[in-house]
């Protein structure tokens, strides 16, 4: 049996249309491979986050230093054990440095956390603090910027009353020792 025209056509259309399909079934199989290798590297990608997430909190919690977060705008978002113990607030409750730092020193630590974000380096800065029993301290800050498509900043607050006694301490001895050199 001889196909006439109208069949040869029938057949060339059915010939097209299967190789229609047959290239879509391809790129389906290589749409579906592709995202699992997406899905695969999200997943890795997810698990090495987690791990950083991790290692950062173990050293944020494990730190005696008083340590806080905050953005750009000076908002405390996380603070660690350390900072919780030291000023006696409950984790995460804190959400303005202003609470903890006496007025007088509110505007030269604002001025270095603009100083922090313009240049993008650590600054330190020594201020009064105060606990949430309103008890005071002599506190040395470093504010280190944190950059990570966002700025983010980290402070360590160490409580320095101990140096600043050494300190007052070597200065009377030194008047001391000036005052016994005149009378000599």
């Amino acid at each position: 049996h001889y196909f006439d025209e109208h069949e040869i056509r029938i057949l060339e259309l059915l010939a097209d249309q299967a190789a229609i399909a047959l290239n879509n079934a391809q790129l389906y199989q290589q749409i579906q491979a592709y995202a699992e290798d997406l899905e695969q590297r999200v997943i890795e990608r997810t698990h090495q986050l987690q791990q950083a997430k991790e290692h950062a909190e173990g050293i944020l919690n494990a730190s005696n230093d008083a340590l806080f977060l905050m953005d750009k705008h000076g908002t405390i978002y996380q603070t660690n054990p350390g900072f919780n113990q030291q000023f006696g607030y409950q984790p995460d409750k804190l959400t303005s440095f202003d609470t903890f730092i006496i007025p007088l020193y509110l505007d030269e630590f604002q001025k270095t956390l603009q100083t922090v974000i313009e240049t993008k380096t650590s600054q330190r800065i020594e201020i009064v603090a105060k606990r949430r029993d309103q008890s005071q301290f002599p506190a040395d800050a470093l504010l280190s910027p944190i950059i990570n498509g966002v700025v983010e900043i980290v402070c360590s607050l160490r409580d320095i009353t101990l140096q600043k006694q050494v300190e007052a301490e070597l200065r009377e001895a030194l008047e001391r020792e000036k005052e016994l050199n005149d009378l000599k």
